[in-house]
């Protein structure tokens, strides 16, 4: 079976109390009627509680993203990618 994916449905769901979500009744089986026996969930959170959990200082965030114009998920995940910035003062390194 090919392993690649498109997107063909998207929905943004806040988490219950216990942790579960509420899935659109009746979605999957409209899905698996239609032919799709696989499918590949993919979680997205809010980008400034990731950069929390990273241990990154979400001012600096904010200031590079009011800056350089860019969304906050761009900013994270290139501090993700490039993790040795934050190590070597890279705050201090760029004039805001």
């Amino acid at each position: 079976m090919n392993d690649d994916f498109s997107k063909i449905f998207e929905m943004t769901v806040e988490l219950n109390s216990d942790g579960s979500i509420n899935f659109p009744e009746g979605k999957l089986k409209e899905l698996k009627s239609k032919g799709y026996n696989k499918l590949k969930f993919l979680i997205l959170g809010d980008s400034n509680n990731a950069a929390r959990e990273l241990g990154y200082d979400t001012s600096m965030i904010e200031k590079i993203q009011n800056v350089q114009g860019l969304p906050a998920d761009v900013v994270v995940n290139f501090l993700r990618s490039k993790g040795s910035i934050i190590s070597h003062e890279f705050i201090n390194r760029v004039k805001f």
